[in-house]
């Protein structure tokens, strides 16, 4: 599945894959959380932008509450164990896509059809490479999102 979605058109077991979906801010999406382990998690902890097990609604509101078109983090995926989604504003849209490691425990991204899986030592490498324009994502990844900011917008009172 790489063509891009609109949420109010298709609303079902597609909106929850991370395949480039395109999600308006606002707009109610499942709230299923995963747990993962292993030893990319330690990877991940260590980026100020991983939010880790929060809902895809929860990071669309993250997202929608930086207000800004580049604004991106990284969260568990609720459907795919041991992958992660990268989500990024764009025209108030948010855009997701896989990360995930493969054989031999190089990074990668899904991007758009026609543009070469790239491969990258760490995630940090990855990050950095989608800073630029045209690299088949939506936008540049511009300003990180640090997990912090995700508790004014999502977290129980009871936390």
């Amino acid at each position: 599945m790489w063509e891009v979605l609109k949420c109010q058109k298709v609303f079902g077991a597609a909106e929850r894959d991370c395949d480039h979906f395109l999600q308006p801010c606002g707009l109610k999406a499942s709230q299923t959380t995963l747990t993962l382990g292993g030893g990319e998690m330690q990877q991940m902890e260590a980026l100020r932008f991983y939010h880790g097990a929060i809902s895809k609604q929860t990071g669309e509101k993250v997202l929608c509450a930086a207000g800004k078109d580049g604004s991106y983090l990284i969260r568990n995926s609720e459907t795919k164990p041991d992958m992660y989604c990268l989500c990024v504003l764009r025209q108030k849209f948010v855009y997701t896509y896989r990360l995930f490691q493969v054989d031999g425990g190089s990074w990668t991204i899904e991007t758009a059809p026609g543009v070469n899986r790239r491969l990258f030592r760490n995630i940090k490498n990855l990050i950095s490479a989608f800073q630029k324009e045209d690299q088949g994502i939506a936008i540049p990844l511009l300003h990180p999102v640090p997990a912090e900011n995700r508790y004014s917008v999502h977290m129980p009172k009871n936390i």
